[in-house]
């Protein structure tokens, strides 16, 4: 069984032979022809642990758009630092023989954009140095440059990556890209390349649903992870 990540079932009924005369043909998503149905809706226990045999880059939104109006300002950049730890934190990881190769479990790289995009942590088998370095990771603030870090994220996977295993990225992020065509376009590039594209959106961002679903790997509804506020990032 998994949980968190909704699911869902479709059916539908084609159309064998046109009507005629008087006859009539229900419409494609009319009961008569359509079903759907959720089949994930498992909760999630306390001690989750992901144990996937996967490569995972967070890319990580580091833009001023994060400022928190009261004490302290820098708040939700904290709450992302401590979701993006605590998602490491409860992985299992990989790990590595004798001649280098990965066997099992998770390896996560880190990539963190505003103006520009920077590598935190390449991909990586050991947990205890990528939460160290999330935790030492300071607050850029600036724009918000979403393509730079997609496309940085991608460049990670050709020098760290290994083809035999899923390729992830999740990017996080609380609005819209600085510009959003790039974004579009970056998100499509890291697609085409075989990577799953997970997007995070919070608070502010699900304004943004609708092209944040064309940026997603399909169906948009498995891959994008709603949060409608900074407090609600530990509980997803």
């Amino acid at each position: 069984q998994t949980c968190a990540l909704p699911i869902s079932q479709t059916r539908t009924k084609g159309i064998r032979k046109a009507s005629v005369g008087g006859g009539k043909c229900p419409m494609p998503k009319t009961r008569e022809r359509y079903e759907w149905q959720n089949c994930n809706d498992n909760m999630c226990p306390r001690d989750l642990q992901c144990v996937a045999d996967m490569d995972v880059v967070l890319v990580l939104d580091g833009s001023g758009s994060y400022y928190y109006r009261y004490r302290p300002i820098d708040r939700n950049w904290k709450l992302q630092q401590k979701f993006a730890g605590e998602l490491v934190s409860h992985s299992k990881m990989a790990t590595m023989d004798d001649v280098g190769r990965v066997k099992g479990g998770l390896r996560y790289g880190v990539v963190l954009f505003s103006w520009g995009a920077q590598t935190v942590s390449p991909i990586t088998h050991k947990k205890d140095e990528v939460v160290t370095k999330l935790k030492a990771m300071k607050w850029p603030r600036g724009w918000t440059f979403t393509d730079r870090g997609l496309l940085l994220a991608k460049t990670m996977f050709a020098v760290g990556g290994t083809k035999n295993r899923q390729q992830v990225v999740m990017l996080m992020t609380d609005g819209r890209a600085s510009n959003k065509n790039r974004a579009r376009k970056a998100a499509t590039d890291v697609r085409k390349a075989g990577i799953r594209v997970i997007l995070v959106p919070i608070k502010n961002g699900l304004r943004m649903q609708k092209e944040m679903c064309r940026w997603a790997s399909k169906p948009c509804m498995e891959n994008m992870i709603k949060t409608p506020s900074f407090r609600m990032l530990i509980s997803k």
